[in-house]
């Protein structure tokens, strides 16, 4: 590994699509995705609102 991979693993370092997010998660619902036109529109099938993708709650669970 590289200098810097040895950096990111020594700190605990995530990449953002690994880390708990709204988008990631198994409640979000996505409205009015069209790719390459527009971001994707998140809605919390759980709380029944509309979410950022990088939002997180403590009902958040993985899609595996």
């Amino acid at each position: 590994m590289s200098g810097i991979d040895n950096a990111k693993q020594a700190q605990g370092w995530t990449h953002p699509n690994e880390r708990d997010r709204c988008a990631n998660c198994k409640h979000v619902a996505v409205d009015n995705y069209a790719p390459g036109f527009c971001k994707p529109v998140y809605r919390c099938a759980k709380g029944g609102f509309m979410t950022p993708g990088n939002a997180v709650c403590n009902l958040h669970e993985w899609v595996f």
